[in-house]
């Protein structure tokens, strides 16, 4: 939370969005992680 581009990041307002990939259960909910795929 005190790196620079997660400060950067948090300013555009995707500070939600990088709470919740950084979940450690995140690829119980989304599986696609798992495989490193992103899925838009």
């Amino acid at each position: 939370r005190q790196g620079t581009h997660f400060k950067r990041l948090a300013h555009h307002g995707v500070e939600d969005d990088i709470q919740f990939c950084m979940q450690e259960n995140i690829t119980e909910v989304v599986p696609y992680y798992s495989e490193g795929v992103i899925i838009q």
